[in-house]
């Protein structure tokens, strides 16, 4: 009788620590997702800051000064039949 009562204590401390040890994993799990959400959320409002300083700089009025300042300004033309020669 004490052997099966010491046999039942230990299949359930065994069981009772394997359900501690998947919960604890679903714990990890949980907060390794926590944490590569905030990183998302990091980027996304390190690129909007960065957006926002591009787009002050690039204003109509401030690429007009900067043309008046450097004087008329050639448009960049760019040949498209090499690219298409090195590609075939």
């Amino acid at each position: 009788m004490f052997a099966k009562i010491v046999a039942l204590i230990i299949a359930a401390a065994t069981t009772s620590s394997g359900v501690v040890a998947i919960r604890q994993e679903q714990l990890n799990a949980v907060h390794d997702m926590t944490r590569a959400i905030e990183r998302s959320r990091d980027a996304q409002d390190s690129a909007l800051r960065l957006r926002a300083a591009i787009a002050e700089r690039v204003r109509p009025d401030r690429i007009e000064s900067l043309l008046d300042e450097h004087g008329v300004w050639e448009p960049l033309v760019i040949d498209r039949s090499r690219d298409a020669e090195v590609l075939h």
